[in-house]
């Protein structure tokens, strides 16, 4: 049980070294080595076997943190939080009867109110004539009314390609296949460390994936989203 116990807390970790790592499977494999005694004591009550889904699938947390990294980014929080905006919330507000069609009519007015917010936001906002800052590589951008949309997918592989040598490196937009990011030049917090950043909007692997950066970045290596780092 220790053994199991200390897995768990181990797997939990926001880093892992691969002397950590070591040790998961260490105490996993102690747990394997001695579970026989569970079953002398017959705390398995009736059953004679250990075919357990959520303890095969302990074998390939090790193998899974070496290839992606850490297990707390795959956290269910965020499912666990919509289940209670989409599922328990509009259940409460109705009468306990017919639960699927009034989930789904709750969920379908809720949609119009945001809709509706957002159109009254960009049309106050139109009526301003407030725009977007600009810089000289923005590239192509599609107008929608008196804004600007812009591409951010295009604009982050013009910069990969180099049509703008002179803007400033590193650059502050870029993307992956199905995501595209663009960074603000002039933040509005600029007198924090990056223990506070990390602490402020809880982000426990702000510090690794910032060492990550600067270390490509110093030998003018390519930034990936994702996977494993360098840095620990």
């Amino acid at each position: 049980i220790r053994a199991l116990t200390d897995f768990r807390y181990r797997s939990q970790a926001p880093k892992l070294t691969d002397a950590d790592i070591a040790k998961l499977t260490a105490s996993l494999q102690e747990f394997h080595d001695n579970k026989a005694a569970l079953m002398e004591a017959g705390a398995r009550g009736s059953m004679d076997h250990w075919r357990i889904p959520k303890l095969e699938i302990m074998l390939s947390v090790a193998p899974s943190i070496r290839s992606m990294g850490a297990l707390g980014q795959w956290s269910a929080d965020v499912t666990e939080h919509a289940h209670i905006d989409v599922i328990k919330d509009p259940a409460r507000s109705g009468n306990n009867q017919n639960f699927d069609g009034q989930i789904c009519r709750y969920l379908d007015r809720q949609e119009k109110c945001q809709l509706f917010m957002q159109a009254t936001t960009a049309r106050y906002l139109d009526l301003r004539g407030d725009s977007d800052d600009s810089d000289p590589s923005d590239g192509e951008e599609n107008t929608l009314g008196s804004r600007q949309v812009t591409d951010y997918f295009k604009r982050a592989h013009a910069l990969s390609a180099g049509d703008f040598p002179t803007a400033p490196h590193p650059y502050r937009t870029f993307a992956s296949s199905t995501t595209t990011f663009h960074l603000a030049s002039r933040p509005k917090m600029t007198n924090i460390d990056v223990d506070r950043a990390a602490e402020l909007y809880g982000l426990p692997d702000f510090k690794p994936a910032m060492a990550d950066y600067l270390a490509r970045h110093h030998h003018n290596l390519t930034h990936t989203i994702g996977g494993r780092r360098c840095s620990g």
